[in-house]
């Protein structure tokens, strides 16, 4: 067992060496601030009003003016409908205060002062589920056919993703089948469709639909993006299927893309739980390779895997390359390092956990009862009664108090030697 286990530490000492720890960039300071207006249309007030004082004012009433006027003008042109929106923010605005299955949106945009066209639909249908407001979306994409204004793969993205929003996943499937059955390229699913529905599945838990349409867009011929991914991965998460979302990860790699922070951590921990530790490593490093900085969270997060699977070796190299890499750990860090050899089966771990205990003290990490526990059952574990006095004089000289267990494994292991 010892041989095996000095055999593993060789192969996996590369292991950690690629940690590499970013030190985030100084900002380089706020940038212009953006008015929001269009940088080629001069307000009205300021194309002839050049005099400092009064500037704000003026350009306050200016804009009101304007608005009123366009009303004004809107109003008067033949077969303006007054009190209907001009425009497409007034329209907007108009859709909102209205209610939804009165038949009152189709009026609005029927009886506007203007045509809207199919990129307005979209942006209206849109507008409407960002809101959660999932019937009114629907009497929108409904109220084009009155204007003759052709569906498109925008549209019912757009609806899909509203009623998905809203918790309609089954509506959303059924429009995502009324968009095939246009079987028209206008109307063909893309990305953004496909994500829409994995995320109307994912908001709703059902997950094996996910996973069904995922592998649909696949056969289709289209590309999953980082937004796709991301989702699914999302799915994965909450009904806990971490076996899929190392999967998804893992694909995400094969198509040079990286999930998140949060996301790495989160798989990593899950499969630490079910034992999956080369998986884990794996995902690790490629953590490391998509450029994410590695934090002292990050490490303890592996090195609790590697304590779990009593993968001592691994851990004291990980120690190593944090140290290596400016990275201090503290109490918890070195207290799983030490768990992890402790659970060795080869009596030449002591030696290793000792360097990992001075190597607390030497950078000033605190030592506890645990970290004192820990290395004494290890003693007692490989008979090393010598190790153990030693223990006893520091635990003194550092007034650490034991916990009652550790003080009669310590007696036991000191009386068993003073009678041998």
């Amino acid at each position: 067992a010892g041989r095996r286990s000095t055999d593993t530490i060789s192969s996996v000492a590369s292991a950690w060496s690629g940690i590499q720890h970013h030190h985030p960039r100084p900002s380089a300071g706020p940038g212009p601030v953006s008015s929001g207006r269009n940088p080629d249309v001069l307000p009205a007030g300021r194309r002839h009003h050049h005099h400092r004082g009064g500037g704000h004012h003026h350009r306050a009433s200016s804009s009101r003016s304007s608005s009123f006027s366009k009303k004004r003008e809107a109003a008067k042109q033949p077969g303006a409908t007054p009190g209907f929106p001009w425009d497409m923010e007034s329209l907007k605005e108009a859709i909102l205060r209205a209610e939804a299955g009165e038949g009152r949106i189709k009026e609005l945009i029927t009886k506007s002062n203007f045509v809207p066209r199919a990129p307005a639909f979209t942006a209206l249908i849109n507008l409407c589920g960002k809101e959660k407001m999932a019937e009114k979306a629907q009497e929108v994409f409904e109220t084009s056919a009155d204007l003759n204004i052709a569906k498109n793969t925008y549209m019912y993205s757009a609806l899909i993703s509203a009623l998905g929003g809203s918790g309609k996943w089954e509506e959303a499937f059924d429009c995502f089948e009324n968009m095939l059955a246009e079987e028209s390229q206008q109307c063909k699913p893309n990305t953004i469709t496909y994500s829409a529905l994995i995320s109307a599945c994912e908001r709703a838990g059902q997950m094996e639909r996910a996973w069904d349409v995922f592998h649909k867009m696949k056969a289709a011929g289209i590309e999953p993006d980082l937004i796709t991914y991301s989702v699914l991965l999302s799915a994965c998460e909450k009904d806990a299927m971490w076996g899929r979302a190392a999967e998804v990860i893992e694909m995400m790699h094969a198509g040079g893309m990286h999930a998140s922070v949060v996301d790495y951590t989160r798989v990593i921990n899950a499969l630490g739980e079910k034992g999956e530790v080369a998986r884990a490593v794996d995902m690790f490093q490629k953590l490391q390779l998509s450029g994410c900085q590695i934090t002292l969270n990050l490490c303890n997060i592996m090195l609790n895997c590697l304590e779990r699977n009593g993968r001592g070796d691994l851990a004291y190299h990980l120690m190593r390359s944090m140290h290596d890499n400016g990275i201090i750990g503290e109490t918890v860090t070195y207290n799983m390092v030490l768990c992890s050899l402790s659970k060795s089966a080869d009596p030449g771990v002591m030696p290793v956990m000792l360097e990992v205990y001075n190597t607390m003290k030497y950078l000033g990490v605190r030592v506890t009862s645990h970290t004192f526990a820990v290395l004494i059952k290890a003693c007692g574990k490989f008979g090393d009664p010598r190790t153990a006095i030693y223990l006893t004089h520091e635990v003194q000289q550092l007034s650490v108090q034991l916990d009652p267990s550790t003080w009669e494994a310590l007696n036991q292991l000191l009386g068993s030697a003073g009678s041998g």
